[in-house]
């Protein structure tokens, strides 16, 4: 499928509650949209994960002094003031001034529990991340939820594509994506997300941050799952090409969100079902 023109086409969709399930979600959302042979349907891995009831409650953690530490010493300062600054408009894409902002201001109770579940589910190289740690999301999730790279984004990917075809009699390939990078360097796709496709490496944390961002090439968002017959360097276009037609929900950052809210607790989903969300992208090839 490589140097194919695809034509996109934003699936709008009701916000997907927590654990009522990717596939049922996604059909009702295709429901009445004309699908064909050889589209590509690009699935949002935070829906997937959210619909799926991956959800971590971060209200379970109870942050020990490293994790106040990170927050207070290695988010405010050292990435906030020294590293955030001095490397951010070197990296490809450069760090936001907003995103150093939000560093230096990073939260002492929230953001400590937050440290405190990456610690504990995937490890201090991750914990020392300065955004998006191992793949996970709190923004566009309800409350104190963090939303992981699903672990069923595989299956999901495939049973869309079987009910597609017994249902609609289509063939079409289904991939799940994180907006989370994909780099290269010396032949070698690698990722600081938990899990993707096979393909990649993963789990590379702040190291794969630093060398991605500063060293490597960026190649694009990163395919957790693929369902059919497209290569990954093609699902990495195909994602790539999918966020300029994404909306950003109730906002491109938790930040946005709370500023909306003032609390959490109010950030239920209620309040994100009031947002235009695009959970779904088809990519249809153009046929000269």
């Amino acid at each position: 499928m490589s140097g194919t023109q695809y034509r996109l086409i934003p699936v709008k969709s009701r916000y997907w509650k927590v654990g009522s399930g990717a596939v049922e979600n996604a059909l009702e959302a295709l429901r009445g949209i004309e699908l064909k042979d050889g589209d590509v349907l690009l699935l949002s891995e935070k829906a997937v994960a959210v619909a799926e009831g991956e959800l971590i409650d971060e209200r379970g953690y109870e942050p020990g002094v490293l994790a106040r530490l990170l927050v207070i010493l290695w988010m405010r300062v050292v990435w906030g003031r020294i590293l955030g600054p001095l490397l951010g408009p070197l990296m490809d894409p450069p760090m936001r001034r907003e995103t150093i902002e939000n560093l230096r201001n990073y939260p002492l109770k929230d953001g400590s529990r937050h440290k405190q579940m990456i610690l504990e589910e995937f490890g201090l190289l991750h914990a020392l991340e300065p955004v998006s740690e191992a793949g996970c999301d709190v923004g566009n999730v309800p409350g104190y939820y963090a939303a992981p790279v699903p672990e069923s984004a595989d299956r999901v990917a495939r049973e869309l594509r079987e009910e597609l075809r017994r249902r609609r009699g289509v063939d079409v390939s289904v991939i799940v994506g994180d907006t989370d990078k994909t780099y290269e360097i010396l032949g070698i796709l690698f990722t600081t997300v938990a899990r993707a496709h096979p393909d990649i490496v993963t789990g590379t944390g702040v190291i794969g941050f630093l060398v991605g961002r500063l060293l490597a090439k960026t190649v694009g968002p990163t395919p957790i799952a693929i369902a059919g017959d497209v290569s990954v360097r093609e699902a990495i276009k195909l994602l790539d090409m999918a966020e300029d037609v994404r909306t950003k929900g109730a906002g491109r950052t938790v930040y946005d969100a709370l500023e909306e809210v003032g609390d959490p607790e109010s950030l239920d989903e209620e309040f994100l079902n009031g947002f235009e969300h695009v959970p779904i992208v088809i990519a249809r090839p153009v046929t000269p």
